[in-house]
């Protein structure tokens, strides 16, 4: 049993990823999370739009305010943990609705401890177009290697990340 993110009734998810009780709280969330992604990606710099492959920022917030519009499913987080420094360091880019728990299952198999430094409002979809976007930092999986490319993009794109 799970509660609904909109208006707390307890329900039986259909699917893995429900996180509202019915169609009303779903379209409902939807709107909220369209009045709220303009706000999200306000502070993208111009490098981290080009590290995108933009040439505007104004480009890349289009491109990631579409990400969020296009997913239909319930929302939750696409966060980033850090595992190592400098040159040894990697992150892993996920998607969660409780990042809390996810590290704490993350974290056993971690050989360091794990240290979020990023997390936005997503969609699967999003975290998967950021992997893509990524993919030539890719380790395996989803842990890519930690460069300053990456860290201006999560910087420039999350909240309660390290400044």
């Amino acid at each position: 049993m799970r509660f609904c993110v909109m208006c707390s009734s307890q329900f039986e998810p259909m699917t893995p990823y429900a996180t509202t009780c019915s169609d009303e709280c779903d379209k409902a969330l939807e709107v909220e999370a369209r009045e709220i992604a303009p706000h999200i990606f306000a502070d993208v710099s111009q490098k981290a739009a080009e590290n995108l492959g933009f040439k505007t920022v104004e480009g890349a917030r289009r491109w990631l305010g579409e990400l969020r519009r296009g997913d239909t499913r319930p929302q939750g987080e696409i966060y980033f943990v850090l595992c190592g420094l400098g040159d040894e360091g990697f992150v892993k880019i996920g998607y969660s609705k409780d990042i809390v728990s996810r590290i704490e299952a993350l974290q056993p198999g971690a050989p360091e401890k794990l240290e979020l430094v990023g997390r936005m409002p997503g969609t699967i979809q999003m975290e998967r177009a950021i992997h893509k976007q990524f993919s030539h930092l890719r380790k395996r999986g989803e842990w890519f290697h930690f460069t300053d490319e990456l860290w201006d993009f999560v910087k420039a794109t999350t909240r309660n990340g390290c400044q």
